[in-house]
Formats: structure tokens, C-alpha cells, sequence
């Protein structure tokens, strides 16, 4: 590892030890602050990106995550990104899902790709409606993606 890398990570390090108790505070109960830390400096450590960022904004980043619950680490439930200088909290898929299933509204959720070759269809309005068959062999590009929310109740939404 190089010598800026390297302070670039015990800057961030640093940072997080005196952030450490307003993190401690946003995380779920049951949630171990120092487990958070530890992921989150691995993914910066992982990324040169995520080492240009000021560490304020991987600290604002980690926060927001913290507060949905939801650990930055390989599970694919938040991301740090970087944008330039600045590090953004960004939820992933599983993430929204993770988030999804906590109400008591959703039931399920079905999420599929669409892809040149196949045959896709939706109608928008008053009663909605998708309509998707997968093409049997070499099904191109992907065009689409979707996702319908089975609630609780029995109903559905696309």
C-alpha cells in the first residue's frame, strides 16, 4: 500500500473514532458499532475512489446508511460512491428489499430482466398491467427491469 493510501485511510480511521459514539447512536439496537467501522474502512481501503473522498463525506455517507440499518459491506445493501471528492450513501436493491420486508405491508416482491428478444408489454392507468414472456434461446440486451410488490393485503403493485 502507498503512503498516501495509507493516510488516506487512518485520516478516515481517525475520523471515525470521533464519530464513533453519533454513529453508535443512529444504528439499529443490536447493531455493533465497531463491525460497522471495521466494513467501512475495508470498503474504503478496497477502493483508491473512495480514498480521494474527504473524509467528512464517507463519515455523512456511513451515517445515512446507519440510520435505515442497513452495513456497508458485501451483502449488496448500501454502497459508498464516490463522486469525485465526495463519498454518497447509495441503497442497493437488496437493500430496498431489506427495507421492504421490515413493514408490515409487503408480502413479497418479484423483480425480473427484460431483454431485447422477449416479448414485453405494460399499460399504464388506472389498473395497470405487465405482461412478460421470456424468448427461449439467445435473448439479447437487456432493455428493462421491473419489480412488483406483493402487499401483504393480497394486492399487488408494479
Amino acid at each position: 500500500m502507498q503512503v498516501q493510501q495509507k493516510q488516506a485511510l487512518k485520516r478516515v480511521e481517525n475520523a471515525f473514532i470521533s464519530f464513533r459514539d453519533k454513529l453508535k447512536s443512529a444504528l439499529p439496537q443490536g447493531y455493533d458499532v465497531d463491525r460497522e467501522i471495521s466494513s467501512i474502512l475495508a470498503t474504503v481501503a478496497s477502493s483508491t475512489a473512495l480514498q480521494r473522498c474527504t473524509p467528512e463525506s464517507i463519515l455523512m455517507a456511513a451515517y445515512n446508511a446507519a440510520t435505515l440499518g442497513l452495513p456497508v459491506n458485501s451483502l449488496g445493501l448500501a454502497y459508498l460512491v464516490p463522486y469525485g471528492n465526495e463519498a454518497k450513501f447509495q441503497i442497493g436493491y437488496q437493500g430496498q428489499l431489506h427495507l421492504m420486508y421490515q413493514t408490515e405491508f409487503v408480502g413479497s416482491v418479484d423483480a425480473e430482466v427484460v431483454y431485447e428478444k422477449d416479448y414485453f408489454e405494460f399499460t399504464l392507468g388506472s389498473k395497470p398491467t405487465i405482461e412478460h414472456k421470456p424468448c427461449k434461446g439467445e435473448r439479447g440486451k437487456i432493455t428493462h427491469a421491473y419489480a412488483i410488490a406483493h402487499l401483504a393485503n393480497g394486492l399487488s403493485k408494479q
